[in-house]
């Protein structure tokens, strides 16, 4: 039996206090969509943000949480979906994924929201009130 990468349920709560966790620790994924170390980096910023828009750790800890878990909800499915596509292996299912595939437009299969989008949402602002310089 050949061993396959899996993922894990998402959990709504990744602090105890005094502690929070971020990236695969929070919410490991599939390597399907190659974000594992960019989902890390966007939940330092979020929890940063988060704790900087807070009176406590533990409050900054539940908005970083709540802000976070569509997003890592969303990838996680989204993951092991394009995992157990890509895994077919009847012959006629294999040919008739790649044959549609090849005729649906690309932005299809795309699921992360443009750069400054994703940037002004981890940072808790309207995506056209960041500058531009703050957005790369």
């Amino acid at each position: 039996m050949m061993n396959m990468a899996s993922d894990r349920k998402p959990s709504r709560c990744w602090s105890n206090e005094p502690a929070t966790l971020i990236g695969d620790a929070a919410h490991a994924l599939t390597p399907n969509l190659g974000q594992g170390a960019c989902m890390a980096m966007e939940d330092a910023l979020a929890l940063a943000n988060c704790l900087t828009s807070t009176q406590s750790v533990a409050t900054g800890f539940r908005l970083y949480e709540a802000k976070r878990y569509p997003r890592v909800r969303n990838a996680i499915w989204r993951s092991r979906w394009l995992g157990e596509v890509g895994q077919w292996e009847n012959r006629a299912v294999v040919a008739a994924r790649n044959a549609v595939t090849r005729i649906l437009p690309g932005r299809i299969f795309e699921c992360h929201s443009s750069f400054p989008q994703l940037m002004s949402a981890l940072a808790g602002q309207p995506a056209n009130s960041l500058p531009e310089a703050e957005l790369l």
